[in-house]
């Protein structure tokens, strides 16, 4: 393995004996790390070797025993190629979150009408949104501190994205404010905890010199399905209302059911 010249410092890294295992160990944990147990390999001291990658800055210490890949762990590993910015992390975040806003934008833009059908004040909506946003703006806080401690941050993106279509269901079932609300918050919880830890886990996926080329992708999809849900919440809600429903609320019900599709598949691509 030829070694790369350590950044700011333009000399060779002397790497100790059990690197490349221990690198490529990191490198096939991703964001879960490995640990000195995950280590032990004949011949090597395991605490040994992982502070000395530390301090080369090959590897970071994710929280106490737990190791994961640098970026420039990464260059260690594949000296002289450019890594590509359009990648498998890239794509699927982009995918997934195209999906994700496809659910509850369509859900956002004829939620009004559902309020008014079923005969709620309209400041209701305002109470709603408000603690929606809140929620959302709390767990942005304290899902990086969490992740960053406890690690598993793909599987706290997972579970933000399960949230969002179970909100909905909750919206689709309810009679009056207090379900309501009660959607939106599992919504926007979920909203607030994945986004965080899903931009976190696209850094570590890319290079610095790639990051505006990653990240411009996955606003653009981002993007997309915010512009196509409320499109698609109003068509559908047309096509729903011309059906012979018993209660004029059923139309409203059928696009939230509808809206399950493209949550449930949100979390696929990623």
């Amino acid at each position: 393995m030829t070694s790369e010249p350590l950044k700011g410092t333009g000399r060779q890294p002397e790497l100790p004996p059990g690197s490349e295992v221990v690198l490529e160990m990191a490198r096939h944990a991703g964001q879960d790390g490995v640990t000195t147990d995950d280590l032990l390999v004949d011949g090597l001291d395991a605490d040994s070797l992982a502070e000395r990658l530390v301090d080369l800055g090959l590897l970071r210490v994710q929280r106490a025993g737990h190791y994961t890949l640098t970026e420039q762990g990464q260059t260690i590993l594949t000296p002289g190629k450019e890594q590509s910015w359009f990648n498998r992390t890239v794509l699927g975040a982009g995918l997934t979150s195209a999906l994700g806003d496809f659910c509850y934008e369509t859900t956002t833009v004829i939620l009004p009408g559902f309020l008014a059908v079923l005969g709620i004040p309209a400041a209701a909506l305002g109470v709603i949104e408000g603690v929606a946003d809140a929620v959302a703006s709390f767990t942005k806080m304290v899902a990086g501190h969490v992740a960053d401690r406890f690690g598993h941050r793909k599987m706290l993106v997972l579970l933000g994205y399960g949230l969002t279509p179970a909100g909905q269901a909750l919206i689709a079932l309810a009679f009056g404010w207090p379900l309501i609300l009660l959607g939106r918050i599992a919504s926007w919880f979920g909203k607030g905890l994945r986004g965080p830890l899903r931009d976190a886990i696209i850094v570590q996926a890319i290079t610095p010199e790639t990051r505006g080329r990653a990240f411009g992708f996955h606003r653009a999809m981002d993007t997309l399905g915010a512009i196509f849900g409320p499109l698609l919440g109003i068509w559908a809600l047309g096509w729903a209302q011309g059906f012979d429903w018993p209660d004029p609320a059923d139309a409203f019900r059928m696009v939230f059911w509808l809206t399950l599709i493209p949550g449930a598949l949100a979390s696929w691509p990623f």
